[in-house]
This record gives C-alpha cells, sequence and structure tokens, in this order.
C-alpha cells in the first residue's frame, strides 16, 4: 500500500523535479502524513508551467524541505496541507524572447475531465515558511524575500470555510469557479545596479499583504477561462531619495523595451485565443444579455453573481505614505530656505488600480468591480463612435461626393434597383459591399486593454525643511471629513456621495487579436476629479521643480538610446480630457516681508486669496461639445477685431513675440494634420489590405490644448470684518488655447465673452501687492533653479487676451458720516452700471436658521473653509443628533447651479447596501444533493439572495481584526473649537454689516493684453479703446456687494464707437545683471528681489475725456498708497487731447474756502510728455511729433530712446555741475569774508592785551613803590595801628 502510494506521488512529481526517487519519500499512510527533503525542481518545466512571461526564464529552484498532511476521513471537507520550509528561486532576463507554446501553462498539465482528483488539488492549503527569489539581469540585480506564505481556499465571500463551500459549480454551462486567497506576512525587496555602482540601492520593506484569485475553469478539459486577482496591502511606508528614484527609474527603463516587445505579442496571441473561444458576436450577445430573462437555478444565479466575466487584476492599499527626500548635490534649489534639502510627503488612501487586458470594445462594463459607468464611460463610447464614424466615412467618400447640397428629389436613375444598373456598377458595388463587410467583422474584434486608477483621498504636505519646526501642514488635501469635531471638507460642502472616489483616472488602448495591420483608434487617457484644495507654497513649488527637472535630468541621460527602441508616436497621439470640479487655489502672503506687521492685523485685511472654479476641462481633442475648431475660431475672430495682436507699431516692439502663432491658425483650417484624410471608396480589397495601417486615422495634431474654466471667480478670505468671503473677481466664464512648440515654448489665447468686474479697497491691495512679491520671488528662483539644473535657459511663455469691458471698483470709505440706523431709501443711489439693472432682487439677510460662518472657521492655520451648523429647538424631544445641514450657497449667482450639480453628483452613484455577513457556522448554508455523495451542488442561501456588485466588492475588504490601529492623530489645521452663544451672536451681526462706503468704478472698453516671458525678462503689453468713471459717495456694504455679483449677469455687449479713445502701455522688467545661486540670503528677500530688477513703463493716451470728483482721486491716491516705500519706476507717458473734469467737494476744503460752492477744474492737454528718472525725478516738456487721426505717433526706436535717455542724464550732470559750481563760489566769498572779520578781531585782541600788560606793569611798580615806603617810615604809637588801618579806608 505504501509503495503503491509512493509511486502515484512519484509519478505526478517526477514531471516537476530533478533529483527525486520513490525512496527519498517519507510517507506515513496511516496518519495521512509525508516528507521530502532536499527537493530540486525542474526549472525548464516551471518556466513554462508557471506561463513566465517570455523574457523571464526560471534557472534554479529549490526546497530544503517539503510536508503534507492528509485527512483520509475528511478529504472532501478538509484541505490537504503542503508545508514547505524554505524556497529558492533564481530568475533572469532572457537576452532574446522564449518561444511560447500553444499549450503550456497550468491547462496544459491537467487531462481529461475535472474529477474528483482535480478537486482535492485545487483545495489544497500550501504554506511557505519564507522564499528568496533572486532577479538578475544585465542592468540590476534584484532580491525579494517573503516570510510566512499561507495559499487556501476562501468561500465567495473570502472566508474560511467547508472545502464544498470553496467552489461554485455549474453544470449546465460546464463550468466551476475556485476561490484561493494567499496572505503572507513581509515582502523585502532590495536592487543594485551592476552597470553603474554610483546608483544608490534601492529597498522596501512591506507589512501584511493578501492576494485573492478567482478562477473560472471549464468542466470538460480543466482549461483555466479566467480569472480574477486582487492584491490587497494595507499601509505602506517608503522613504525614497532622489538617488533612489532614479535607480528605481534606471531599472525599469532598462526592461522597458524587453518587456514592451513581450507584452504585445503575449496579448494579441491570448485575445485570439479569446476570439476562438468566443467569437465577438457571441461574445456581444452574451454580454448583452446575461442578466436577462430565463428562469436560472439557484446554483446559475450564484454562478452569474460570482462569475469571472474577463480576465483582470486588482491593487488596493488602504494607505501609502510617500517621503520623498532629496540629496546633497546639483539637484537642490538656489532659495537660501532649501539649502540643506527638503523633504515632501505624499499620503494616498484607498489607492485602488485594475486593469482589464481583455476587454472587448463592443461590451459593456457593468461585470467589472466596483465600476459605475458614468462621465468617463461616455467619453469612450463618443471616441469610439467617432472612430467609426470616421471610417465610414472613408468608405462612403466616394458614393456620396456627388450628392446635392439641395433637397431636391432623387434622380429616377437612384431609384432604380442595383440589378438593373448595368454590370460595371453591380461589380463596383459588390466589390465596395466585400470591403466594407470585411471592415465591419474586423471592427467587432477590437479589443482594449484598460488601465483604471481610483483614489478616494490623497494629502499632499508641503515640504519640511529645516527651517520649518511644526506639523506638516497641507498643501494639496480634500479636506474629507473623518471623525467628528473636525471641519467639513469639500465633499461634505458640496454634498457629494460617500462611495464617490477622489480622482478616476482610465487609460484605454486598442489592439486586435491578430497580427493583420488595421486601423485603431487613438488611445485614451481620460481624468475625472472631485473637488481638491491647493494650498499654495512657494518653497513647495521650487522643491517640487527642482526635484522633478534633476530626476529627469538623470534620466535622459541614463536612456540616450531608448528613443530609438520607442514608438513616440503612441506618446504623443493620446485622446487626453481631464476634468475637475469645484477646484481651488488658496494662496496667503509670506510673513518674512518686514514692515507690515501693524497693517496685518487690521481687521479688514484679508489672510486669504482663493481662487476657484466650478468645472475645469483640460482635453487636446476637437470635439463638438468642447474645444471645437469652431470655439477657436471664435477665439481668434475676436482678437482680430482689435489692434494689438496683428499690429506692428507700439506698444509692440521688434522681437517681441506673438500671443497667436502659425500654427493656431492653421488649426483652425485642419491643415496642421499629421497626414491626409484616407479615401477607401475606390479601392479594391487588395489596395485595402495594402494601404490599411494602425495609425491611418491619426491625422489630429494633439499639440493644441484647450482649457475651459466653467466659470472662474476669484475671492478674498480671513477678514476679521466679515466671515464671508469678498469677492475680488466675479465669476466669468474662461477659456484658454495652448500651443507647444518645441515642448519649450507655450503660445496661449484666452477667449472671456463677458464682463470682467473687479473690486478692491486699500488693504485688498497690501495683501495682492505682498502677494506679488512673493511671485516674483517664486519666478526669479524658479528661473535660477532651471538654469542650473538643466544648464540651458527657460522656454519663452505669451500669454494674450481681449477683454470686451472691464469694470474696476474700487472701495474707500463713506464722504460723509451716515445715520446709526440706516435707511436705504435715504442712501446715495448708485450711479454706476450696478444700480441700473432691473428686477434684480437684493439678497435678505440670512436667517437664524441658516448655515453661519464664523470667523475662526474661515482662518485656521493655513486652511480656510466653513462649517455648517445647525440649530435645535429647546423643546425638541429626543433629538439625539443636530439636523442635517442645509446645502450651503457658496456665491448668490451659483445657487441654481450648486443645486443642479449637488443633484446630479447624488445620481451618478448608486448608494450600495452593506455587505451582509454569514457566519461560518453550517446553519446559514442549505445543503441541496443530486443523489450523489459528491455533494456539488452545495448553495449558500445569503449569496442567492445578495447582488452581483455586494459580492465583487467583498473582495476588497479587509478582515477588521487584521488591521492595525492606526494612531490618530489631530493636526493643528484640523482642530475645531466650540462656538458659544456670544461668538453665535457676534456672527450673526457680521453676516449683517451694513456700514457705508464710497466707490468710484472705472469702466475699460476692448481690453487688449500680451504678457511675454523669457529667462529673467519679462514685458505687458496693454491697449484700450474706452475709459470712463462713475461714483457714489454712500452705499451700505451689503447693498453694494449684491449689486456687485449681479453685475455680470445683466450686462451685455454693446460697445459705444462714437467714443474711442487710444491708451497703449507697454512695461518692461528685466534684472541689471543675471541673478547667480549664493547671491541671496534669507533676510529681507522680498526687498532683495524688487532691488535686482529694473522696471521700466511707457504709455501713450489720447482722446480721453474723464470727470471725477476731488474726494475721490484723494481717495483713490490714499487707496493706492503702498506700506513698503516702492523704487522708483522709470516711466515715459505721452498724453494727447486729454480732458479732465474735477469738481471739489471735499467738506474740509468747503469749510475753510467758506464759500457756498466750489469752481470745478477742467485740465484740457494737447500734447505733453511726462517723464521720469530712476531716481524719481519727473520732467514735464512738450511732446514732439503729430498724433495720426486718434492715435500717436510711433514711439521713437530702441537707439533713438537710448540716445534720449543720455542726453537728459548729460543735461541733468550739467545743472547739477552748476549747482556744485555756485555752491562753491558762495562758499568760498563766505570763507574770504570770514577770514577778514577773524583778522580784525585778532587784531582787536592784541592790541586789547598790549594795553592789559601795561596796565599790570604800572599796578606792579605802584605796589613796589608803597611797601618800600613802608619799610622806611618810625615805629608807630599804640594807637597807631588805629590810625594805620583807618588811612587806607579814607582813601
Amino acid at each position: 500500500m505504501v509503495t503503491l502510494i509512493k509511486n502515484q506521488i512519484f509519478k505526478h512529481l517526477s514531471r516537476f523535479t530533478k533529483n527525486l526517487s520513490p525512496d527519498r519519500i517519507n510517507l506515513s499512510t496511516l496518519k495521512g502524513e509525508g516528507e521530502l527533503s532536499n527537493l530540486e525542481l525542474d526549472e525548464n518545466v516551471l518556466t513554462d508551467l508557471l506561463e513566465l512571461p517570455s523574457w523571464l526564464r526560471l534557472t534554479s529552484a529549490w526546497c530544503n524541505r517539503v510536508c503534507f498532511r492528509i485527512q483520509w476521513t475528511n478529504i472532501k471537507t478538509v484541505p490537504i496541507v503542503l508545508r514547505l520550509d524554505e524556497v529558492q528561486v533564481v530568475v533572469e532576463t532572457c537576452p532574446d524572447l522564449r518561444s511560447m507554446s500553444a499549450n503550456q501553462g497550468l491547462s496544459s498539465m491537467s487531462s481529461g475531465r475535472y474529477s474528483f482528483i482535480h478537486k482535492v488539488i485545487d483545495g489544497m492549503t500550501v504554506t511557505v515558511n519564507a522564499v528568496l527569489v533572486t532577479f538578475k539581469s544585465p542592468a540590476f540585480v534584484a532580491s525579494v524575500q517573503v516570510s510566512r506564505i499561507v495559499a487556501e481556499s476562501k468561500t465567495p465571500t473570502w472566508k474560511r470555510n467547508d472545502l464544498r463551500m470553496t467552489r461554485v459549480k455549474d453544470s449546465v454551462r460546464g463550468e466551476i469557479l475556485l476561490f484561493k486567497e494567499v496572505e503572507w506576512q513581509t515582502v523585502r525587496i532590495e536592487a543594485k545596479s551592476t552597470e553603474n555602482p554610483s546608483l544608490t540601492p534601492l529597498r522596501l520593506l512591506t507589512n501584511q499583504a493578501r492576494c485573492r484569485i478567482t478562477i473560472k475553469k471549464r468542466l470538460s478539459d480543466c482549461f483555466v477561462l479566467g480569472s480574477r486577482l486582487v492584491l490587497i496591502l494595507e499601509d505602506l511606508l517608503w522613504v525614497l531619495t532622489d538617488s533612489q528614484l532614479r535607480a528605481a527609474l534606471y531599472f525599469v527603463e532598462s526592461l522597458a523595451g524587453l518587456v514592451q516587445k513581450a507584452t504585445d505579442i503575449t496579448r494579441k496571441r491570448k485575445a485570439a485565443r479569446k476570439i476562438e473561444m468566443l467569437p465577438e458576436y457571441q461574445a456581444w450577445v452574451s454580454q448583452q444579455a446575461r442578466q436577462q430573462n430565463t428562469k436560472k437555478s439557484a446554483i446559475s444565479k450564484v454562478f452569474s453573481q460570482c462569475d469571472v466575466i474577463e480576465t483582470s487584476f486588482h491593487f488596493l492599499s488602504e494607505q501609502i505614505d510617500l517621503h520623498l527626500c532629496d540629496d546633497e548635490g546639483d539637484g537642490r534649489s538656489s532659495h537660501p530656505h532649501l539649502k540643506d534639502g527638503g523633504a515632501f510627503q505624499i499620503r494616498l488612501h484607498h489607492f485602488k488600480v485594475d486593469f482589464y487586458p481583455y476587454h472587448l470594445s463592443l461590451s459593456d462594463r457593468k461585470h467589472w468591480p466596483s465600476y459605475e459607468e458614468d462621465i468617463h464611460a461616455q467619453w469612450l463610447e463618443q471616441a469610439l463612435t467617432s472612430f467609426k464614424a470616421t471610417f465610414m466615412e472613408a468608405m462612403d467618400a466616394g458614393t456620396n461626393s456627388h450628392t446635392p447640397l439641395s433637397r431636391a428629389e432623387p434622380h429616377m436613375d437612384d431609384l432604380r434597383s442595383p440589378g438593373s444598373k448595368g454590370p460595371d456598377f453591380q461589380n463596383a458595388n459588390g466589390q465596395h459591399n466585400a470591403v466594407k463587410n470585411y471592415i465591419t467583422s474586423h471592427l467587432a474584434k477590437l479589443m482594449s486593454s484598460c488601465v483604471v486608477l481610483r483614489l478616494e483621498d490623497v494629502t499632499l504636505f508641503k515640504v519640511s525643511t529645516t527651517s520649518r519646526k511644526q506639523a506638516p501642514k497641507e498643501f494639496l488635501s480634500t479636506r474629507r471629513k473623518k471623525k467628528r469635531n473636525i471641519k467639513p471638507g469639500d465633499k461634505e460642502l458640496y454634498k457629494l456621495p460617500e462611495e464617490m472616489s477622489l480622482i478616476h483616472a482610465e487609460f484605454t488602448y486598442f489592439y486586435y487579436p491578430d497580427d493583420i495591420p488595421f486601423p485603431l483608434p487613438p488611445p485614451q487617457f481620460y481624468v475625472y476629479c472631485n473637488p481638491v484644495q491647493i494650498h499654495f507654497d512657494m518653497l513647495t513649488v521650487l522643491w517640487l521643480q527642482s526635484f522633478g527637472l534633476y530626476l529627469l535630468r538623470t534620466l535622459s541621460a541614463l536612456t540616450e538610446n531608448a528613443s530609438a527602441n520607442t514608438n513616440t508616436n503612441d506618446l504623443f497621439n493620446i485622446d487626453v480630457r481631464m476634468e475637475a470640479i469645484m477646484p481651488r487655489i488658496i494662496m496667503s502672503e509670506s510673513s518674512a516681508h518686514e514692515g507690515v506687521t501693524s497693517s496685518r492685523m487690521q481687521r479688514d485685511r484679508p489672510q486669504f486669496l482663493q481662487l476657484q472654479t466650478s468645472k475645469i476641462t483640460v482635453t487636446n481633442i476637437r470635439s463638438r461639445t468642447v474645444g471645437s475648431r469652431a470655439d477657436l475660431a471664435t477665439c481668434l475672430n475676436d482678437l482680430q477685431q482689435g489692434e494689438l495682436f496683428f499690429n506692428s507699431g507700439f506698444p509692440t516692439k521688434e522681437g517681441d513675440k506673438s500671443a497667436v502663432v502659425e500654427r493656431l491658425l492653421r488649426h483652425v483650417n485642419a491643415s496642421d494634420n499629421l497626414r491626409r484624410q484616407a479615401d477607401l471608396s475606390s479601392l479594391t480589397m487588395e489596395e485595402v489590405m495594402q494601404g490599411l495601417s494602425r495609425e491611418l486615422f491619426w491625422v489630429d495634431a494633439k499639440d493644441i490644448w484647450f482649457v475651459q474654466l466653467d466659470p472662474a471667480w476669484v475671492e478674498f478670505t480671513g477678514m476679521k470684518s466679515t466671515a464671508r468671503p469678498v469677492p475680488l473677481l466675479d465669476a466669468v466664464p474662461v477659456t484658454v488655447w495652448l500651443c507647444l512648440i518645441d515642448q519649450k515654448h507655450i503660445h496661449a489665447v484666452t477667449h472671456i465673452p463677458s464682463l470682467v468686474s473687479v473690486q478692491l479697497n486699500h488693504y485688498q491691495f497690501l495683501f495682492i501687492s505682498r502677494l506679488l512679491d512673493d511671485i516674483s520671488e517664486l519666478t526669479t528662483f524658479l528661473q535660477m533653479d532651471s538654469k542650473k539644473i538643466t544648464g540651458e535657459e527657460g522656454g519663452c511663455i505669451c500669454v494674450g487676451t481681449a477683454l470686451p469691458q472691464v469694470e474696476v471698483t474700487f472701495v474707500m470709505p463713506a464722504h460723509c458720516h451716515a445715520k446709526e440706523s440706516f435707511d436705504l431709501d435715504s442712501v446715495i443711489p448708485d450711479s454706476s452700471s450696478l444700480a441700473d439693472i432691473p428686477n434684480i432682487p437684493i439678497t435678505p439677510p440670512k436667517s437664524a436658521y441658516e448655515p453661519k460662518e464664523t470667523d475662526s472657521d474661515i482662518v485656521h492655520g493655513d486652511q480656510v473653509f466653513f462649517e455648517e451648523t445647525s440649530f435645535i429647538p429647546e423643546n425638541a424631544v429626543g433629538a439625539a443628533e443636530p439636523l442635517p445641514p442645509e446645502t450651503p450657497s457658496f456665491k448668490s449667482n451659483f445657487s441654481t447651479f450648486s443645486k443642479g450639480l449637488a443633484s446630479g453628483f447624488s445620481t451618478l452613484i448608486t448608494s450600495f447596501d452593506a455587505t451582509k455577513g454569514a457566519e461560518d457556522g453550517l446553519d446559514n448554508m442549505s445543503v441541496r444533493s443530486d443523489g450523489s455523495s459528491d455533494s456539488e451542488r452545495f448553495v449558500v442561501v445569503n449569496l442567492e439572495q445578495q447582488n452581483r456588485t455586494d459580492i465583487l466588492n467583498a473582495m476588497f475588504v479587509i478582515p477588521a481584526s487584521n488591521r492595525a490601529a492606526r494612531p490618530m492623530v489631530d493636526e493643528a489645521s484640523e482642530v475645531l473649537e466650540e462656538a458659544d452663544d456670544a461668538s453665535l451672536h457676534s456672527e450673526m451681526s457680521i453676516l449683517r454689516r451694513s456700514d457705508p462706503i464710497s466707490v468710484t468704478t472705472v469702466k475699460l472698453s476692448r481690453v487688449e493684453a500680451i504678457y511675454q516671458s523669457q529667462g529673467f525678462k519679462s514685458c505687458l503689453r496693454l491697449q484700450c479703446s474706452g475709459i470712463s468713471s462713475e461714483e457714489c459717495g454712500s452705499i451700505p456694504w451689503d447693498e453694494f456687494q449684491s449689486k456687485f455679483s449681479s453685475r455680470t449677469r445683466a450686462w451685455c455687449d454693446e460697445r459705444d464707437l462714437a467714443r474711442r479713445c487710444s491708451i497703449k502701455a507697454r512695461l518692461d522688467r528685466a534684472p541689471d545683471t543675471d541673478p547667480e545661486p549664493g547671491t541671496f540670503d534669507t533676510t529681507n528677500m522680498a526687498s532683495i528681489i524688487r532691488q535686482l530688477f529694473t522696471e521700466h513703463l511707457a504709455a501713450e493716451i489720447a482722446n480721453v475725456n474723464l470727470s471725477m470728483s476731488m474726494v475721490s482721486v484723494s481717495g483713490l491716491a490714499d487707496l493706492l498708497d503702498d506700506e513698503i516705500m516702492p523704487k522708483p519706476v522709470p516711466m515715459e507717458v505721452v498724453l494727447e487731447n486729454v480732458q479732465m473734469h474735477l469738481s471739489e467737494d471735499r467738506s474740509a476744503v468747503s469749510q475753510l474756502a467758506g464759500s457756498a460752492s466750489n469752481m470745478p477744474i477742467n485740465v484740457c492737454i494737447s500734447k505733453l510728455k511726462v517723464s521720469r528718472t530712476a531716481s524719481g525725478a519727473f520732467f514735464i516738456e512738450p511732446a514732439g511729433g503729430s498724433a495720426a487721426g486718434a492715435g500717436i505717433s510711433v514711439s521713437p526706436t530702441s537707439s533713438q530712446f537710448e540716445v534720449e535717455v543720455a542726453r537728459r542724464k548729460a543735461a541733468e550732470l550739467t545743472r547739477e555741475n552748476e549747482e556744485l559750481r555756485r555752491r562753491l563760489l558762495a562758499a568760498e566769498r563766505l570763507f574770504t569774508e570770514e577770514k577778514q572779520r577773524l583778522g580784525a578781531k585778532i587784531d582787536e585782541l592784541h592790541g586789547e592785551r598790549m594795553a592789559l600788560e601795561v596796565s599790570l606793569r604800572k599796578m606792579n611798580l605802584t605796589q613796589a613803590a608803597a611797601q618800600m615806603a613802608n619799610q622806611s617810615a618810625p615805629a608807630p604809637t599804640p594807637t597807631a595801628p588805629k590810625v594805620a588801618q583807618q588811612t587806607p579806608l579814607k582813601r
């Protein structure tokens, strides 16, 4: 008995091993246990058995110990356990692709009908203690270590159970489904380069993971019809330096050509086999009718719910944390804060990748797990429909060449039957039908490989440096509300379904199962993104650019010869379409500006600038719905109506780039196509076969991009004076056409067909000024880093736009004091266009039960968002939770749009019921027997009741016991404090802001602008054909905001051609010397950048007539007063026929004058030239030349301008010298006078000294004589002293 079993084991295993013999098998028959040691496997057999790719081959495989256990009495319900201790495998790449036989693989090893022995083998449980796989290639050597592997059978809901519950068999179909799960503890991957030792080794360590496989076999011959593989990786943390990332890209690039070639061959071979098994029409019919009618048994229903319609591969990771670090070297940015490097963190939540390699293009995608056929499926259907229509038009081009344009009655010859039109026509018609049938049959075989990427949440953190010693802050986020006391994110704010992915991306590649060259649709790449927030950060942008450029430079150096093996047609002929819903960019000024600390505390100064759009579309496809050539023609026609884009006069100079390039003009007429449109109408079958190619209909150029923002607006947030956002730019639709030239130069034209309405106050002006300083610093370092890393000058960017009308409203304090209680009827009406709108209701104040925004909700760290709060009446009984919040209205003029958008999103994805877990016991199962002891018809009751979606989604569910508890760390930007009643009361008062303001609106008609930047130099060209102004002395703030939001909706394009003026301006900006790395420090960076660049303004203004009040003029001067002393801008302004009417209405001036009325000031300028030097001195002089019509004479050339500047400098120096000479003569005269005065004073003092000396000598002689007289006199009497003492007194 033992020998017989050993022989049977040897018979089956000898095909896979080299050194196996029956005497080496240790077997205990009664216990059902056995053991093998030092087992060496046959690498050639395993290579074919495992169906390794043709570019790989297995060179050795060895196992030190194998144990197995068989429970003979329960072999139907308990699996055979096979334990392997250590397995070592060596795999290497093939220099040439191996020959792949058609009958290799696991399916070929099984012969005969699916029987009991196959059930036993398929149900085995295999455990491996450790596996070491060594991968060798000419470029690198890699090792993969996997520990604690367990492969076992599971139920369709991926739970452990009876073996009979791990397969679903349908005898009617003749197919069986098997469910296997492979789980391992850790994986360690290490790769080292063998050609370039300087590359850093690549290392990766992962934790617990599992792989779930669903296999469908045919019962007649055990052939594998399809499989579904799901790789589930829990949390992954990977720290990568730029050198490691470059090494990884180098490893991938070394295998890319070989893998691509093998993949194309294998895919076509397997696709042809699938087509043979399931013809295209049968596939189409079966996939369309698989869920229709026909009474199915319980097993058939369960089989249909778990069925593998097509082979697919899936990857899922709950969370991936990537930390990217830059190494020391040339790859770092030149910014002082990044000189020591930085780290960038990427966090992906619920990252999922699906790959469907053999999908029939005609079939639907309803059987794809957790996939919804939404907008991206519609895009793909439109692309396929357009491709087929193009193909059919090429077939019918000749037959329809003489079709009349008018709807005339058909000719009698056309109504005759084909048989009555002669033999020549019949032959031609028959030949045409044969070609058409041939093409139609091949189109039905069109297959596709599709990669679907879905991401539930993503967070990109700002780059962390040594100078940023704080918790990481978000750079890109979705602000999902994950737990209580966290502010709601955009997904909750806009009421999007929880099941909706944040990012949904698809890449579809088409092919045919045979090698016949046949036209293909171009590859399709679609991206759909839900609301995200980008918190602008200058250091992060600089770090990402340096990291990417250095990585690209290294990769290009390593793969110089890769372009010869790569088909570049596929790279530049991809149809791309991307859409994003409600994205927004939040910008804040840097804290490094000096001298602005006090103004930042002002209650009206914003802290954030928010750029937002309802929907942004980016595509290089020309379709009728979006981005058509007709739209481009409309844009170019609007630009052509102006003078700036097609005129060589001022403000354009020689050498300036044009925004409208020749390629855009050719693209309108489709004259830039890659090839001529094919005509297959008059070709025979042989000619058609010779003329067909895969790129036959890839005719459209893909370097013209269409960007649509529908609509876009800009607003300020973070003011202490109000909790609601204050608009800077009202909502306006924007269309941009981009043209890429040589992958370096970008030319763009912008089309805005409506009114551009802007409002600005003093503190908003200060905020924008500091923001422009930050942008100037950013662009400077971007150019420096690009030149440093790539060694080349940056490309040119030229953007042009034409605006029908621009209205800029300057908001200033009210001219007069208003009453405490405002009566709206007594307010001075606004005379601007925003007050002339009929039937526009004013937005009433919000009710106490409507959502409110508090100040703390607006500004919190670097985040900007609003929280929805609900009020519950105190007498509510049993209210455990607050009422669901109302949908917030983010803009008054988009309330209808937001409601439609929210309702549209809620209908995109159907809510799925939670999967009901089945207990492991047999109580929830019903066993139906067909009379045999094999129990083939086991049916899980709850599987029959569940739908297919719930069963397929169970593949991606990780058991709760296996999930590692993640530490919940609250970031500082996400902490939410409870608001008390006082804050709510102040919040309501803030929302009803009614303080009076004054406004001055400047209207500009037909504004054309071109911005050009190349290297460190840039220039702005501007032209306007009309200007006027309107004023309102006092209006409540709320009323003005309501009218401002209604201004754009009521605007109509009525251009006043009778009052045309000419305003032309040019602003040039360039550094005195190109900045070099290492010349900056961290102190006062913005001031250094301002001093580095020199600007020059040239303008020509003609035929302007303005009327303004002096109080508005003084208010504008105060509004535009900067908090930082600006660098003087040299300018040259030519005025001609300029009239200004200035009315004096300032109350202070009226009181001082003591008059009841003030005389207005009328300023009339026929010709005048105003100049300003770099020192800030102004010069006013008569303008030379004469105006031509309404314009001004052409500005002088650059050489004449330099001569004029030199002459002025010489004159200025002459004046300075004369002044110095005059001062010198005056000083000399004063010096002579002072010298004479001092000489006289000295002589006077000398004489006085001599007189004093004579007097002193006389006094000394007198004293000496008196002493001598006293000594010669007789002795005095006793009373003599008294007399002697009194005698001097008498004298």
